[in-house]
């Protein structure tokens, strides 16, 4: 029963459409900044991720990472795509969500660039934008915004197979790591990244512009401070 459903989900998951390379990458106005920082820490923490660092100054939101669920459990929604969930079932896997809040300066925030495959568009260098006569500080107009699912494989080259055909025999343990590997610094289980998820990158996406759009009628909230979240 277990191998056909095992089958099952690999020729869904080879079935299942790729996720589109297009960059999520969105430019938001400075005086919604604050608002929109607020909805992303929100929706994180929503969606299950705990905030590793939110810096407000420096426009960062970093989640702590988030192991990723298997196909028995799709009360986790955090698997979008059969593709992902089948993955997630026959290997270790997790997530780290990166949430970039670049200035724009003024002289930059009207000609952002054609974002194209995986590639995001940058902003301008400080030292070119235009300044405040009163401050000398850059004028901000604008701030480009991604969000960035980092998908990580735990990799265990010290596992091998028994040749038993029953039990927890089917698998063991060198009890140190082969010496190839050992020579070149290999642990016995390290993460590897593998990609991003891409259409759960969107998906944040929409539900930081949904939340905080809900918050603009909520009133406006004081800028968060940098002090680290549990």
């Amino acid at each position: 029963m277990w191998l056909i459903s095992a089958m099952l989900i690999m020729t869904l998951a080879s079935c299942a459409a790729a996720p589109s390379a297009d960059t999520n990458a969105l430019e938001i106005d400075a005086t919604e900044y604050a608002r929109v920082y607020d909805a992303t820490v929100d929706t994180l923490r929503a969606a299950g991720f705990h905030i590793d660092r939110k810096d407000y100054r420096f426009g960062r939101v970093t989640s702590r990472a988030l192991p990723a669920p298997t196909g028995a459990e799709p009360w986790k929604g955090i698997n979008l795509s059969v593709n992902v969930a089948a993955q997630s079932t026959f290997n270790y896997q997790r997530r780290i969500v990166n949430v970039y809040f670049d200035p724009m300066p003024a002289s930059a925030g009207a000609n952002v660039p054609a974002a194209t495959g995986a590639g995001f568009p940058r902003p301008e260098p400080i030292d070119r934008a235009s300044t405040d006569p009163g401050t000398g500080k850059p004028t901000i107009d604008t701030y480009n915004m991604r969000v960035e699912a980092i998908l990580q494989r735990a990799q265990r080259p010290s596992k091998y197979m028994t040749g038993a055909t029953g039990g927890h025999r089917i698998t063991g343990n060198f009890e140190l790591a082969p010496d190839d590997l050992a020579e070149r610094g290999v642990e016995k289980q390290y993460w590897q990244t593998i990609g991003r998820d891409e259409l759960l990158e969107r998906h944040l996406l929409a539900d930081i512009l949904r939340d905080s759009f809900i918050g603009a009628f909520d009133g406006e909230a004081a800028p968060p401070g940098d002090q680290p979240s549990p």
